[in-house]
């Protein structure tokens, strides 16, 4: 594997802990209503698209520059985080759904 995939790896892997320790942690930043949460994981989709896209842009110029990965993962890391969470969110209310 090369270091850029090792790195995207890294990043991913990241966000998901993040979402995991985000929704262990502060479990009242959770929408009650299921409604609020799909349009949440809308929202979320949306922020990774523009993340990954913004990703991309960043990188492309000259892979391995630190500076530019260091603002790639600015960039990137807190959109995949949001989806990661909406994801954990909607998980969470199919779950209670199915033990009604």
């Amino acid at each position: 594997m090369t270091s850029a995939a090792v790195f995207v790896l890294a990043v991913v892997a990241g966000a998901a802990l993040l979402a995991l320790w985000l929704d262990v942690r502060f479990p009242s930043l959770a929408p009650t209503r299921l409604a609020a949460r799909l349009l949440g994981l809308l929202a979320a989709c949306l922020a990774a698209d523009v993340a990954s896209r913004a990703f991309v842009l960043v990188v492309e110029g000259s892979v391995g520059s630190p500076a530019r990965e260091l603002l790639a993962l600015g960039v990137l890391l807190p959109g995949l985080t949001l989806a990661f969470l909406a994801g954990l969110w909607l998980l969470r209310s199919l779950q209670s759904l199915a033990t009604r």
